[in-house]
């Protein structure tokens, strides 16, 4: 959402159409940027013929990549950063291949002067947020870049 900030296409058709959906900062935990990178393509490729399906195919419609490109390509936050793109904060585990998805996003934000933050959560799996050893280093952390972003007291 944060990358297509703005983006009226983006917009919908509910009940809050007069409230602004401009966001002012976003953080990013363990989030793919580029659903065509190889990776997430062979996830998604891979998930057709499995028992066990694959989330980004599901997320997708049920449709790899190798029938449904533009929709990969429309849900690539990759796609759609710049100059209305907020300040993000990104918070990977270290069991997670952390950075390895931002790199290209990263690329673009520096192109379009956004400012941006990484964190690396020692010894963290994928989900590391809701778990008790680094639920307080991911609050704080989030807490820091939102105070730093949106000031003490956003209203």
């Amino acid at each position: 959402m944060a990358a297509t900030n703005g983006m009226q296409q983006f917009e919908g058709k509910g009940d809050n159409r007069k409230t602004s959906s401009q966001i002012q900062a976003a953080v990013v935990m363990c989030g793919s940027m580029n659903m065509l990178s190889p990776y997430m393509v062979s996830r998604a490729e891979e998930g057709v013929n499995s028992p066990e399906g694959s989330a980004v195919l599901d997320f997708m419609g049920g449709l790899p990549p190798s029938r449904n490109p533009s929709i990969y390509r429309q849900a690539s936050p990759l796609t759609h950063v710049g100059k209305h793109t907020p300040p993000m904060l990104f918070i990977d585990g270290e069991d997670d291949r952390p950075r390895l998805r931002y790199i290209e996003f990263w690329e673009k934000m520096d192109e379009w002067g956004i400012a941006y933050q990484f964190v690396l959560m020692p010894n963290a799996p994928h989900p590391f947020w809701n778990m008790k050893e680094w639920f307080m280093s991911t609050v704080d952390a989030v807490d820091n870049f939102l105070k730093l972003h949106l000031g003490t007291d956003p209203q």
